[in-house]
């Protein structure tokens, strides 16, 4: 049996995101880029023990996930990438009613 994940988790809102994209028309390539961080962000939280929960989410969580990616070898570029598109999920959440700001 599959557990169904709560409605705040931002596992859950990824689709709803998606969608938000394509109706703001990013280029597919932009909603691929944007998916991919956010899906890393999320496996990052998951592993490290850290809420999911949209409102659950701090600043603190942010920069240990981008903290982190330094210290694997990601390129200042690469960082800063993660760090722009992870802002614009937080911009969009805040946005739209049914995510938690």
């Amino acid at each position: 049996m599959t557990h169904a994940l709560p409605l705040d988790d931002l596992r859950t809102l990824l689709p709803d995101w998606r969608r938000h994209l394509r109706v703001v028309h990013r280029a597919p390539t932009t909603i691929t880029s944007y998916l991919r961080v956010a899906d890393a962000f999320v496996d990052y939280l998951v592993a490290s023990g850290m809420p999911t929960a949209a409102g659950a989410v701090t600043r603190e969580h942010v920069e240990r996930y981008l903290e982190a990616m330094f210290e694997r070898g990601s390129s200042a570029a690469n960082v800063a990438k993660h760090h722009r598109s992870l802002q614009r999920w937080r911009a969009a959440r805040s946005t739209t009613r049914r995510w938690s700001g």
